[in-house]
């Protein structure tokens, strides 16, 4: 049997200008054989992350936001960036981490290339390995061990 688990995100919620923060926001758990798999979901940096290692254990793939962080004073509360994606990988200690939420919507003003040229150059500085932060191309499927 799977399971999967609504963890918590910061975020907001509206469809239209009369209903914000009318429903709940959150990513998601996969309990797998192999270990969780879990899916942060639209959100910004907080103890949350933390939270759901201590409950689920570390997760052998963080699938993460980090696109539309810029202007950080607006999009902090609500999107992770390149750093804080860095900073989820090692609190998480998560095996494999995947950027998502990136190059697809100019939602902030952060280019195209930015967060994933930084996320890139970040995990370097950090020493962390090829299969530990993975930028996907679009389209390109990417094997989980």
């Amino acid at each position: 049997m799977t399971e999967v688990w609504l963890v918590p995100a910061r975020h907001w919620t509206a469809r239209w200008i009369g209903d914000q923060n009318r429903a709940l926001w959150g990513g998601f758990a996969i309990e797998t054989t192999s270990g969780p798999i879990y899916f942060a979901g639209d959100t910004g940096y907080g103890d949350h992350f933390q939270q759901i290692a201590e409950k689920l254990g570390s997760p052998r793939l963080a699938i993460m936001p980090i696109g539309a962080y810029l202007p950080e004073f607006f999009m902090a509360d609500v999107h992770t960036s390149p750093n804080d994606t860095i900073n989820v990988h090692q609190v998480m200690q998560a095996k494999t981490t995947m950027a998502v939420h990136f190059g697809t919507f100019p939602l902030g003003d952060d280019g195209e290339h930015q967060a994933t040229d930084l996320l890139a150059r970040l995990a370097e500085e950090k020493e962390l390995s090829a299969d530990a932060i993975l930028i996907p191309d679009f389209g390109q499927p990417i094997d989980i061990e």
